[in-house]
């Protein structure tokens, strides 16, 4: 409907009534968290003239969100389950719609016992998520495997690690061989070499983190529904003519009560920036702003050096994070990632 004068009760009523009566069939949503007292009688007293004079169904509540309390002020009522919903019908409510992300074709092997141990290995062990971290740095890393098409058998690429060839690198491939993260491991005058393919590539670099907290959401049992790694997709075509989304990628989502939670997990130095940040903000506005929760996780710890290029200290991090009303997991954290979600 068109604007109305926030202070016109008249106007108020009357442009809530002729919504109602022009689609008998919906059921509405009156947000009134950023409404004038105002608005919100007038949206109730539209409701009482429908169910009086118009003889509608009208069932009419007004919901207590965050001590999940339904008062009922016309009909029958409703108990506290109204909360209860899931990612997607959330995003919903703000004309968006969820598809898997560019995990799509690897999420349910990962989920398997020996992969999912890895992990947790990783989340609980920050010394050996270090020595991970260092591999997939120092690796000869000239982008990632390609992906097979569908039929065909994986693509592996050939990875050679000259620096910081240590015994516990060594232990560590040796161990992520013999579940199936990679091949080929062997030592060498130059290093040691080892094969990747896709699947595993994208795995050891970043996604176990996404997996570690995901799994650790799941397994707290306290919330509605848990996602891991969807896109959003704009419904609204204006709006997507207009503004195309930069951002659009939730690495672990939940809701609880009826608010959502995302999570950006970010391994290596983009854990540690301040464009990071921005993304998860952005994202968040999209989807109810400062109602969303925001946690940022890194496997980087506040000791490790910060790019000095970009002129941002970790203090000067914490301070941004804390503006913008991000809380940020750091790598010495991450043990205690379900206490933290919880």
């Amino acid at each position: 409907p068109r604007p109305v004068d926030a202070f016109d009760e008249v106007e108020i009523q009357e442009t809530c009534e002729k919504e109602l009566l022009c689609h008998p069939e919906y059921d509405w949503i009156f947000n009134i968290t950023t409404a004038t007292t105002l608005m919100s009688i007038g949206a109730y007293k539209a409701a009482e003239k429908c169910r009086v004079e118009h003889k509608m169904q009208i069932k009419c509540w007004y919901l207590n969100t965050a001590n999940t309390r339904v008062i009922s002020l016309g009909g029958s009522g409703r108990d506290e389950h109204i909360f209860s919903i899931m990612v997607d019908q959330y995003v919903t409510a703000y004309n968006y719609q969820l598809q898997s992300g560019n995990l799509r074709a690897y999420q349910d092997h990962y989920r398997e016992s020996d992969w999912l141990a890895i992990a947790k290995m990783l989340g609980q062990n920050l010394q050996r998520a270090d020595v991970l971290k260092q591999i997939m740095g120092e690796a000869d890393v000239k982008g990632s495997p390609k992906r097979p098409k569908e039929g065909e058998e994986d693509i592996f690429k050939g990875y050679t690690l000259e620096k910081c060839v240590t015994s516990e690198a060594h232990d560590l491939l040796k161990e992520l061989e013999a579940v199936g993260l990679l091949k080929n491991l062997r030592k060498d005058s130059s290093g040691l070499r080892f094969a990747l393919s896709e699947k595993q590539y994208k795995f050891l670099n970043g996604a176990w983190l996404e997996l570690y907290v995901y799994q650790s959401a799941q397994d707290l049992g306290i919330f509605d529904d848990c996602q891991w790694n969807k896109e959003i997709v704009d419904n609204n075509l204006n709006r997507r003519a207009k503004t195309v989304l930069q951002y659009n990628e939730l690495d672990v989502s939940m809701t609880y009560k009826a608010q959502l939670l995302i999570v950006e997990c970010k391994t290596g130095k983009a854990g540690f920036e301040s464009k990071t940040l921005d993304d998860l903000v952005t994202i968040a506005d999209l989807l109810g702003g400062r109602f969303v929760g925001k946690l940022l996780v890194t496997n980087k710890s506040p000791s490790d050096e910060i790019d000095p290029n970009k002129e941002t200290s970790y203090e000067d991090l914490m301070t941004k994070a804390d503006r913008k009303g991000v809380y940020l997991v750091t790598g010495n954290q991450l043990p205690n990632i379900r206490g933290i979600l919880k």
